[in-house]
């Protein structure tokens, strides 16, 4: 899978853009403020239909603007293209394209151009919030396993209906139950499989990358697991209707990551947190690409700030030998190529004012 084409019209700081994008890495540099990270966010707002620095895709439609406009299209060993489209004005909802049929979700947008991103936000994945973790693991469910994405939703669905059914003191939840155990059933045993085919991936991603070893993923289902499911869910039935929300199940799930037996938010280093996230993400891209042919595209926002010379030069080798498609961003390109083996292999371009040109 590889992004061939990029166009971007009305979003931030960038200028109009059209980009005809290698295979492989690729390095783009420039000044704070020129667009380097604004180009990233464009092809994440493409890939997913959302923005990665803001909670509104509107607030991204330059000022200047009426309407922002992303295209893409991806090609795929196979010989199939894919097109991908976003529109969003400053007032309205996005519209969401793929091969020129409008799309009710970025399911599909998902589907077609999988994606990951490591940028200063990616250390959430250790320090940050049970739903952060849960995220990451459904991400790398979906892309693997078919069918997932649907399951997911019907677990949302069914979730929903049977909290509403708790608000409004609805005493027969038995039909409910039903549903939610096996929906959740389905989520569940999905997740589990995904983190056993995880664990020697992230085994050897930290021996490639150094500075943190002993690591275990420890999942938490979201309920006692002394106990099934439904016997949680009967233990916990008036409870449940005094809240107005389900207590137990999939959605309250967590993924504990240790390093000899302690939380490793509360025992690594910075530095060793930084290397760790970025384990967890090489890990998943090759799960992807062993389970695909090719991993995701690779979106790597200003990797001079996130890791020192050492663990740069041992990621960017890492994504090289990956063989997909990455863009890395950097203040200065010696910053990611100083020392680097391969460095003849990555493709150099330079952004100012907005304006993206090879270098």
């Amino acid at each position: 899978m590889q992004l061939r084409r990029f166009q971007a019209q009305g979003f931030r700081n960038l200028a109009p853009t059209q980009l005809a994008l290698p295979p492989g890495v690729s390095l783009v540099h420039g000044a704070n403020g020129s667009g380097k990270t604004s180009l990233l966010e464009a092809i994440y707002a493409l890939a997913t239909g959302r923005s990665f620095r803001s909670n509104r895709l509107a607030s991204v439609v330059n000022y200047d603007q009426d309407t922002l406009t992303l295209f893409g299209e991806v090609g795929y060993a196979s010989g199939r293209v894919s097109r991908l489209g976003v529109t969003r004005g400053s007032q309205g909802s996005a519209v969401l394209k793929l091969d020129g049929e409008r799309v009710g979700s970025n399911r599909k947008l998902a589907e077609a151009l999988p994606l990951l991103l490591i940028h200063p936000e990616s250390m959430n994945l250790i320090m940050g919030s049970p739903e952060q973790r849960r995220r990451f693991i459904d991400w790398g469910v979906f892309h693997v396993e078919q069918g997932y994405g649907e399951a997911s939703a019907v677990f949302r669905r069914v979730l929903e209906h049977r909290n509403a059914a708790l608000r409004q003191g609805t005493r027969d939840l038995a039909s409910w139950n039903a549903q939610f155990l096996q929906a959740a059933g389905r989520v569940h045993e999905s997740r589990m499989a995904y983190l056993a085919s995880l664990a020697p991936l992230l085994e050897s991603a930290l021996n490639r990358l150094g500075g943190v070893d002993k690591v275990t993923l420890r999942y938490q289902p979201g309920w006692d697991r002394r106990k099934s499911l439904a016997e949680a869910l009967d233990a916990q039935a008036e409870l449940d209707r005094q809240s107005g929300f389900t207590r137990s199940g999939p959605q309250r799930a967590e993924l504990r990551l240790e390093v000899e037996g302690r939380k490793a938010a509360e025992c690594l280093s910075r530095g060793q947190q930084k290397v760790l996230a970025c384990a967890l993400l090489l890990a998943q891209n090759e799960r992807l690409r062993v389970a695909q042919g090719l991993g995701a595209l690779v979106l790597v926002d200003d990797l001079a700030a996130e890791l020192d010379l050492t663990h740069r030069q041992r990621l960017a080798t890492a994504l090289l030998d990956q063989g997909g498609q990455v863009l890395m961003t950097a203040v200065e390109p010696s910053l990611v190529l100083e020392g680097l083996a391969r460095a003849e292999e990555v493709t150099v371009f330079h952004v100012e004012q907005g304006q993206i040109t090879p270098a």
